[in-house]
């Protein structure tokens, strides 16, 4: 997630809107009576971002939270709105629910397609190659362990999603619902413009 710091002078750092690393224009400040300063800055891209700061212009808060990429008009709305908050916990840095929203929608997308079984493992598994080739359900697989993960507190092995793990599940599911979702309805497009 994107970081902003005060360094050299002036503050610099992702934008959470356009997600360009850059300088940033100092608009106002305002002194609290809590010795916080908060301070709107200005991105290149013309967005206004609010910051928090102590008097030695560390950072505290962001407002706002980075926001979720735009998602694909091909997603069913169940899927963009799963994702949707998946990206909001990201966002906020909350991993474990970010892998869990992440394995919902695996979920959802398996058991749309057909797959049985006791556990998404097995319904992963029971899905034929040619509805969900073999690397697709590789992928599957990883999303689920790590949402796994997130969901289950093992008392002998308490293992936190790690930022880097719940990127990867959201890169994961971007790849997933590429092949499931998008791909299809864009050649369909593509090939009947008058149908879409």
């Amino acid at each position: 997630m994107g970081k902003i710091f005060f360094l050299s002078g002036e503050f610099s750092g992702e934008c959470p809107y356009c997600k360009i690393q850059t300088h940033f224009r100092l608009v106002s400040n305002h002194n609290s009576t809590k010795g916080k300063i908060y301070r709107t800055i200005e991105c290149p891209c013309g967005e206004i971002t609010l910051l928090e700061t102590d008097p030695y212009n560390s950072v505290l808060h962001i407002y706002p939270k980075q926001k979720a990429p735009l998602l694909s008009e091909y997603l069913p709305e169940h899927i963009r709105y799963n994702l949707n908050e998946a990206w909001i916990c990201y966002n906020n840095e909350i991993y474990n629910s970010c892998a869990v929203m992440c394995r919902k929608i695996i979920e959802a997308i398996v058991k749309e397609k057909g797959g049985v079984g006791s556990n998404l493992e097995k319904k992963i598994d029971s899905l034929p190659d040619t509805v969900i080739p073999a690397d697709l359900k590789s992928v599957a697989h990883s999303i689920r362990i790590v949402g796994n993960n997130g969901a289950h507190l093992d008392i002998l092995d308490i293992e936190n999603v790690s930022e880097e793990d719940a990127k990867e599940s959201l890169d994961f599911v971007d790849m997933f619902n590429h092949y499931i979702y998008i791909l299809p309805k864009r050649a369909m497009k593509k090939n009947n413009p008058a149908n879409t």
